[in-house]
């Protein structure tokens, strides 16, 4: 911490810069759940007024900055919550604030979870468990509890069995621990395979009566959850299409793109489903929701598939596992590298097939311009400046090249683009 700030006032002093923050976060959490579009510009103002409040203020008053990061997950921004989260466990004076402790660990809990963080998350809950125990703050330890047992699942290093799971953490849902419990137990027994499990969670939350904020949450995990049974009406789920979202979440509003409504579903217009998906993915990498933007990902692909294009579906799997593993969450990582090899298997027997006949891979208009690009010697920035696109969209098109043309490599790619007659075909 900074030098200036660090120090410490008699306790009971008053700290008007720690309470106008922690007011003022109060109030940025309370408008966005409304929806609020002035949400943001409020939220600046807590964030603002905390970074400058001094150390020792902060040190006697932590809970001061319990809103503000609230504030901050309410608006995707995990990052900046964890900041500010950290700052004050950093300067709480340990057991004199056990209560704001447990609340900023279990808090910052749920900002590494929303960034990605899987092992730092679980490392917080933990914590929360471990100072928890044998005091009487009994719901911030189910909290923790339910939490854990959901980033334990994730991570694939134990095995749950769903039934260890209750389907209410007897705890009022009310308030903010009892319903991070019950969601994260809702997306646990989905995540274990128990989608009516999942959906019988969501009945206990009273969805109808919370906010705009927490519906969109719940209803796109109901829509997951009733895609995994295989109900085609998906009647439970197709709330969260229409949920009102007025506020400037970026992050919220792309989990509420709509999906194929089951396997057959969306077979009408695949290619639409397949771009929907692809934006939300966009999106929820954009403001680092790293864990939605590989689910978006997923369902790019099978979306793909029904387009009949596996090539760019493996390379969007392959997307999806990587996000995934750098997560820590081994549990998907496994279930779509399985995906994605049968895929591959599938999709190799139909190359071979094609290369008796004497067919030749289909690139897309996009793809054959990079690859005639790429064949006459250029890099990926000069290939993106020539199209007007990003150096990172032109590295997703050559890998889709790759996986298309059978190829690893640009040397490869140059006979092959030849060989094949594809620069002919370019030229024509």
């Amino acid at each position: 911490m900074g030098g200036s700030r660090v120090g410490r006032r008699p306790p009971g002093h008053d700290h008007p810069g720690a309470v106008r923050a922690h007011a003022l976060g109060l109030l940025a959490a309370a408008s966005h759940l409304r929806g609020n579009r002035a949400a943001g510009g409020e939220t600046n103002q807590a964030a603002l007024q905390l970074n400058t409040t001094l150390d020792a203020e902060l040190g006697d008053e932590p809970e001061s900055a319990l809103w503000v990061g609230w504030s901050e997950i309410l608006l995707d921004r995990s990052d900046a919550a964890v900041h500010h989260l950290s700052r004050a466990i950093d300067v709480a004076p340990g057991a004199r604030s056990y209560f704001s402790l447990l609340h900023l660990l279990c808090t910052r809990s749920l900002a590494h979870r929303c960034a990605g963080r899987l092992a730092e998350a679980s490392a917080d809950c933990a914590e929360v468990l471990r100072l928890a125990s044998g005091t009487q703050f009994r719901e911030l330890h189910v909290a923790a509890e339910a939490m854990g047992r959901l980033l334990t699942v994730w991570s694939g290093t134990e095995e749950v069995e769903p039934a260890v799971v209750p389907y209410t953490p007897d705890l009022p849902a009310s308030g903010w621990p009892g319903r991070l419990a019950l969601s994260a137990n809702a997306e646990t027994l989905l995540a274990l395979g128990d989608a009516a499990g999942c959906v019988a969670v969501a009945a206990t939350a009273g969805l109808p009566e919370l906010e705009p904020w927490a519906q969109v949450g719940w209803y796109e995990l109901l829509t997951r959850a009733t895609l995994a049974e295989g109900d085609r009406t998906q009647r439970r789920s197709g709330r969260s299409a229409r949920t009102r979202w007025p506020s400037d979440s970026a992050g919220r509003a792309a989990v509420r793109w709509p999906r194929p409504r089951g396997p057959g579903a969306g077979a009408a217009n695949p290619a639409a489903a397949a771009e929907a998906a692809a934006a939300a993915a966009e999106t929820l990498t954009r403001v680092r929701m790293p864990l939605d933007a590989a689910q978006a990902h997923i369902v790019a692909a099978r979306a793909l598939v029904a387009d009949g294009d596996p090539d760019r579906a493996v390379a969007t799997l392959r997307l999806a596992e990587e996000i995934f593993d750098r997560c820590g969450a081994g549990l998907f990582t496994r279930q779509v590298n399985t995906e994605r090899r049968r895929l591959l298997a599938g999709r190799s027997g139909g190359a071979r097939r094609a290369r008796r006949q004497g067919g030749s891979p289909t690139l897309t208009r996009r793809e054959t311009q990079v690859a005639a690009l790429v064949s006459e010697g250029l890099t990926n920035r000069q290939v993106a400046a020539r199209l007007f696109v990003t150096q990172k969209t032109v590295e997703m098109h050559l890998s889709h090249v790759y996986a298309k043309m059978g190829v690893t490599n640009r040397a490869a790619l140059v006979r092959h683009f030849h060989l094949g007659g594809l620069a002919s075909a370019q030229s024509s």
